[in-house]
């Protein structure tokens, strides 16, 4: 038997986070008004024990250190996105990669640009942390939910930035 897929609405104090799931796989997390999911329920209809991630990210949105070791349902997604995530969820918080690295340590250097197609592509903000991918001058490049969300959440994680770029010299890279 299929476990439905269900969609809850976290509120944080950044804005809103739709989470859709099924069973205790996720699906996907989109940011603000960019998530895609119709009928999503309020986080107050679901238990943290029920949905642990609920919890994770209260707690990612009071500033802790959170490890969101959560399955994702990649089914129809590419080899390549899937070492891109991969690769992607191992950048510590309070760090930033950049594509290029990224790249390298999935054994593609020289494939920067893909790279960011795939994180541009991630269904998992947050979870796939692609907001720590910057480019290769510290550039905040491309974010799904806008560079706002993204500066926001580099922020949060310490991460100082001058509206643009990573202050790469003040960031653990």
């Amino acid at each position: 038997m299929m476990d439905s897929t269900r969609d809850v609405v976290f509120r944080s104090s950044y804005g809103a986070v739709t989470i859709q799931w099924a069973g205790d796989v996720l699906h996907a997390v989109a940011l603000g008004p960019y998530a895609p999911f119709g009928g999503a329920q309020t986080e107050d209809a679901i238990s943290d024990e029920a949905f642990p991630l609920l919890g994770l990210l209260k707690d990612y949105f009071c500033g802790a250190l959170v490890r969101f070791d959560v399955p994702l349902s990649l089914e129809g997604y590419s080899h390549f996105e899937r070492l891109v995530w991969t690769a992607t969820r191992r950048i510590p918080y309070g760090q930033v990669r950049t594509y290029g690295w990224i790249a390298s340590k999935i054994g593609k250097p020289g494939a920067a640009r893909p790279v960011g197609g795939a994180l541009g592509g991630n269904p998992f903000v947050l979870v796939v942390p692609c907001h720590r991918g910057v480019g290769a001058d510290g550039k905040l490049t491309g974010f799904g939910a806008g560079l706002a969300w993204k500066r926001a959440l580099l922020n949060l994680e310490g991460i100082e930035t001058d509206g643009e770029r990573v202050i790469m010299s003040k960031s653990k890279v």
